[in-house]
């Protein structure tokens, strides 16, 4: 339909301009699929290319580089396609509400309040331009680097009534936001003072472009007719902060702090256009968000199943200091869960076998699943997820599907595939046929060289022979 394809071109658009102003600035946040499927709980997982986003200190888990070419995104919730056949279906009554009858114009507008009210389409796009992180020695210096380039669009739209399923006439509101981002990460690894095990810290400065468009309750009348209000051009720099404590091999603790010093944003003035009013030069700030994790890999599942080093759990806490919201100690240590904890609370599992990837968790109290694709240069992911639009987890539901396609070189150097390489070589070596004596002599000279020595039954010298489930 011509409103549909219009929000779709400017959501494209707006991907690679400078961008606008709302009351509270969302943070430049990209959500990639691998996250999504193991329902956004990364903070203390991420060791790719999310690590710009869930926290830069995690390049301490890499042991060589990983360069991404592109990265597509994309993806809808489950109410966009009803919604645009709800449209596209009543198109001429929707735009010639004006000359339908009483009962006409009743029955619509019972329709729109009962049902297409609750829908909340919405539309999400990002690309990972190019990106590179590198492992621990970048240009023979003992630091890990990262930089790269994203774009990100999220386009929502409902379609409502004006005054109940009486009077009115039926109004659609849709909200179009963009970034634009460029980062550069540095991230460093010690042994952690006074306690065991080591501590990463990463910091990120970022360039960012933002656009945001957005209309209220537009009549439909006017939709083959719709005019674009101005789009308020704005840009800034930020910084982000992230830790990493390793107490041991297995378990992580990550802190990311967005925006920490607050991201300031200048947006130009933009003319008045099409009878909307200008949009005036202001600044606005993003304000710090801060998000805690923890990633677990266990030897064993329940104690019993060993895991072979292919299994991560993980669960995060995000904003948990927002000054809005009760996420921990509403009433003090009376009430240490607050009220607002379900929206902050993510959980999240992955199962790696061969070039399969399992995903699972609870993103926002709500189940969310993955699979991902890994061979060599070519990634493929989906995830199913939900996020809550309300207050309260539970209020408003809004599910949906995103898939993505990468084209990547180097992504098995991290820590998490050396634990499970490590893992595989140890079940491959084999005793020597002839039990160890302590007299050289009374062996024979034949039995004197290992059994697994013989070329056909002799270990792999190369790497990617050595694990073939383990691609690159």
């Amino acid at each position: 339909m011509k409103f549909f394809k219009r929000v779709m071109a400017l959501s494209i658009g707006l991907a690679f301009i400078p961008y606008g102003v709302k009351a509270e600035e969302p943070a430049a946040f990209i959500e990639s699929v691998r996250p999504l499927g193991m329902g956004g709980a990364f903070t203390a997982v991420a060791d790719d290319q999310n690590t710009f986003f869930y926290n830069p200190a995690g390049m301490v888990m890499r042991t060589g580089g990983q360069f991404t070419m592109l990265e597509l995104i994309g993806g809808a919730s489950q109410d966009t396609k009803t919604l645009a056949d709800y449209i596209n279906t009543n198109k001429d009554s929707l735009t010639h509400f004006n000359d339908l009858t009483g009962e006409q114009q009743k029955q619509i507008l019972s329709d729109i309040d009962n049902k297409i009210s609750k829908l909340n389409a919405h539309v999400y796009a990002a690309a990972d331009v190019a990106s590179y992180v590198s492992g621990p020695h970048f240009m023979g210096m003992p630091i890990h680097v990262g930089y790269g380039a994203f774009v990100k669009v999220d386009a929502t739209a409902k379609l409502e009534t004006t005054g109940g399923s009486i009077t009115g006439v039926p109004v659609i509101s849709y909200n179009v936001n963009g970034d634009a981002v460029v980062p550069i990460s540095i991230a460093h690894r010690w042994n952690a003072p006074l306690v065991p095990g080591r501590i990463g810290v990463g910091l990120t400065g970022k360039f960012l472009r933002r656009a945001q468009v957005e209309q209220d309750r537009v009549s439909t009348v006017t939709l083959d007719d719709l005019k674009i209000p101005p789009t308020a051009i704005g840009r800034g720099f930020g910084s982000d902060l992230g830790f990493l404590y390793q107490p041991g091999d297995r378990t992580n603790v990550g802190v990311m702090v967005q925006d920490f010093l607050g991201t300031k944003l200048h947006y130009d003035k933009a003319e008045a256009k099409d009878g909307f009013p200008e949009v005036p030069e202001h600044d606005s700030v993003i304000r710090p968000r801060t998000n805690v994790g923890v990633a677990l890999t266990p030897k064993k599942l329940l104690w019993l199943i060993p895991t072979g080093d292919r299994w991560t759990f993980s669960a995060d806490l995000r904003d948990l200091l927002a000054d809005d919201q009760h996420v921990l100690f509403q009433e003090g240590f009376k009430k240490p869960i607050g009220e607002n904890f379900g929206t902050h609370a993510y959980l999240g599992a992955e199962f790696r076998y061969w070039f399969f990837r399992f995903r699972g968790g609870a993103y926002q109290g709500y189940p969310s699943a993955g699979l991902g694709i890994d061979i060599p240069f070519l990634k493929l992911d989906y995830a199913y997820y939900s996020r809550e639009l309300g207050p309260l987890a539970g209020d408003e539901r809004e599910i949906n599907h995103v898939v993505s396609l990468a084209f990547r070189f180097g992504s098995g150097y991290t820590e998490a595939r050396e634990r499970i390489r490590n893992n595989k070589d140890a079940k491959n070596i084999k005793p020597d046929a002839v039990p160890e004596t302590s007299d050289p002599a009374s062996v024979p000279a034949k039995s004197q060289t290992p059994a697994n020595t013989s070329p056909e039954k002799s270990a792999p010298t190369d790497k990617g022979a050595q694990n073939k489930d383990i691609p690159n």
